[in-house]
């Protein structure tokens, strides 16, 4: 009995270390802001299909490390649900990152996001699963 409740304590800590590594525990702060411009490389994703666009995040993600790309952060765009647009996943990079981009793979697009008011948090992108837990604290 000893061993089998060492065994799931066990197990709860190691869940619990996952989740606070995904950061589970860190808190989403929502901000509204002027910022930009910025040079965005993206996919578009028809509808707000999580699982469409955890593996186009994880995609492109992979496309930038073996581009060398050094300095990106994950930016989508999402549009109400009325609107019938597709949502746009990508990444803000350096300018002189875009062209490289473009060159090695035709389906990712590319344009410039003015500057503008924009609603932003940040959460740490570790794999899809993060991007899961990020995305459940923002919109609950």
């Amino acid at each position: 009995m000893i061993k089998f409740l060492l065994s799931i304590g066990i197990l709860v800590l190691l869940v619990a270390g996952f989740a606070v590594y995904m950061g589970a525990l860190r808190t989403v702060r929502i901000a509204e802001s002027e910022e930009g411009p910025f040079f965005f490389v993206y996919r578009e994703v028809p509808g707000q299909d999580q699982g469409a666009i955890g593996r186009v995040t994880s995609e492109l993600h992979d496309k930038l490390t073996v581009a060398n790309v050094k300095n990106f952060k994950p930016f989508d765009v999402f549009y109400p649900a009325d609107t019938k647009r597709a949502s746009e996943i990508g990444f803000v990079v350096n300018e002189s990152d875009v062209s490289m981009m473009q060159a090695q793979d035709k389906s990712v697009f590319y344009r410039v996001v003015q500057r503008q008011r924009f609603m932003t948090c940040t959460f740490p992108f570790k794999n899809r699963a993060s991007f899961i837990i990020g995305y459940i604290k923002v919109k609950p």
